[in-house]
C-alpha cells in the first residue's frame, strides 16, 4: 500500500478529511503531517519556514529514503508544496504531489492578488475574525494563545475552539506573507473545487507558473464542502483515480 503524507488546512485537522482518509484506504495509506499547534509559542505557529522545516523531517523520520508521496489541502497545499520543492533539493524523488483547492501564492486576476484565506462565515464570526487579527496585529497573539484554556473554562469547550480557529487562521495565514513561491520540476495533481467565489480564477489556480505540468480535477462543491458526507463518495472517486498512476510509478 502506498504512503501518502497529508498536510491539512489552515485549522488543523478535521471530520472531513478524516472521512476523506478513511474512503481512500483501500488506495492508500495516509499519514497526517499537522501543524504547530496552539500548544506551541505563537512566534513558531506563523514561521512558514519552520512550519515546512518540520513537515519535512517529519516525512524524513517515516520515509527516511526512496520515493514520497505528499498531499495537502487549502493552506497545507502551500506547505506540501514547500516541502515537495525541499526533497527534489534533496534528491528525492517525489512522486506524488496533490494539493486540494490552494491557490498559487503568486496568482493574481484583473491585476490583484488572490488570498487563500477562509472565509468567515456570519457576522458574528466576522466581527471575531475582524477582532482577533487586530489583537495579533497589536502583538497580543501570544497572550490571546494563552487565554484559550480560560476561555473554554469560562464560556464552554465551542467558544475555546472557535477562538482556537481563529488565532490559527490568522497566525497561520500570516505566515505565508512575504513567500516566495518556488518552482517543482514535475507533475502536480490540482484538485479544485467546482464552486469557486471568486470569479475569472484560471483552472490552474496559479500553479503552471511553478511547475512542469499540472493536471487539473474539478470536484464537487466548494473549499469548504468538498469532503462533507454529500460529496464525499463522488469526490474520492474522483481522487482515487486521479492519483492511481503517481503512486503506482516506479512502485
Amino acid at each position: 500500500m502506498p504512503r501518502v503524507f497529508l498536510l491539512p488546512g489552515i485549522g488543523g485537522d478535521e471530520a472531513g478529511l478524516a472521512n476523506l482518509r478513511s474512503e481512500l484506504a483501500d488506495s492508500a495509506d495516509f499519514v497526517l503531517v499537522d501543524h504547530p499547534d496552539i500548544d506551541r509559542p505563537s512566534a513558531e505557529i506563523r514561521d512558514f519556514a519552520g512550519i515546512v522545516a518540520r513537515a519535512v523531517a517529519r516525512i524524513h523520520d517515516v520515509e527516511p529514503t526512496g520515493k514520497v508521496n505528499i498531499a495537502g489541502y487549502s493552506f497545507g497545499a502551500q506547505v506540501a508544496f514547500a516541502a515537495a520543492c525541499e526533497f527534489q533539493e534533496q534528491g528525492r524523488e517525489v512522486g506524488l504531489l496533490a494539493l486540494f483547492d490552494s491557490r498559487a501564492l503568486s496568482l493574481s486576476v484583473a491585476g490583484r492578488r488572490v488570498s487563500n484565506s477562509d472565509e468567515a462565515s456570519g457576522p458574528v464570526r466576522t466581527i471575531a475574525d475582524v477582532a482577533s487579527r487586530l489583537l495579533i496585529a497589536g502583538g497580543l497573539a501570544e497572550p490571546l494563545r494563552r487565554a484559550i484554556p480560560a476561555v473554554g473554562s469560562v464560556f464552554g469547550k465551542p467558544a475555546s475552539l472557535g477562538l482556537r480557529r481563529l488565532l490559527l487562521q490568522n497566525l497561520r495565514g500570516r505566515s505565508l506573507a512575504g513567500h516566495r513561491t518556488g518552482h517543482f520540476d514535475g507533475t502536480i495533481v490540482l484538485f479544485r473545487a467546482g464552486e469557486q467565489h471568486i470569479a475569472g480564477l484560471p483552472h490552474d489556480l496559479g500553479w503552471s507558473a511553478h511547475c512542469a505540468e499540472v493536471r487539473g480535477v474539478e470536484l464537487r462543491g466548494g473549499h469548504n464542502s468538498l469532503f462533507r458526507t454529500e460529496n464525499l463518495a463522488e469526490n474520492a472517486a474522483l481522487i482515487r483515480s486521479a492519483i492511481a498512476r503517481p503512486l503506482s510509478a516506479g512502485s
